[in-house]
Parts: structure tokens; C-alpha cells; sequence
């Protein structure tokens, strides 16, 4: 089963409109806001941030990463998760 020319012009349409939503919704060329705790967010940030410091040389992100990876510890659930 397709979707009629009709549908997809419309469907096109809603998406190009979200994204000017979305484009509009930034401050200069970021978004703002605060995101909720996550084990998945943190972990990956605190990695990536890792990763800059090894690539650069640096420890730049020194203390972003510990207390990235001090979140992780405290939050952590008995069963490991």
C-alpha cells in the first residue's frame, strides 16, 4: 500500500514546517534548556568529553568527566543498572 501524491506533499510539508519550528526554537546556533538526568546522556558525554581530552592532549574536561562519572557511581542502582 502507497501513500497518495496528496499525502506525501502534506507529510513533506508538516516536516519542513517542524524543522523551522525547530530551527527557530535555538539561541543563535544551539538549543538551551535542561535536560533531564540520565545514566545514558551522562555516560556518553563524560566519554565523549574523555575522548576530546585524549585526542587534544588535554584535561581540559578534567573535572566534567569525574563529575560525570561520581553521578554515575551515586545513582547507580543496587542490581548494577
Amino acid at each position: 500500500m502507497s501513500a497518495s501524491p496528496n499525502a506525501v506533499v502534506e507529510i513533506r510539508a508538516a516536516g519542513e514546517r517542524a524543522a523551522e519550528r525547530l530551527l527557530a526554537a535555538r539561541s543563535g546556533a544551539h538549543w538551551t534548556g535542561r535536560l533531564s538526568s540520565s545514566a545514558l546522556a551522562t555516560a556518553t558525554a563524560a566519554a565523549a568529553l574523555r575522548l576530546v581530552d585524549r585526542g587534544l592532549g588535554t584535561a581540559a574536561h578534567r573535572e566534567r568527566v569525574a563529575a560525570g562519572a561520581a553521578w554515575l557511581r551515586a545513582t547507580q542502582l543496587a542490581d548494577g543498572g
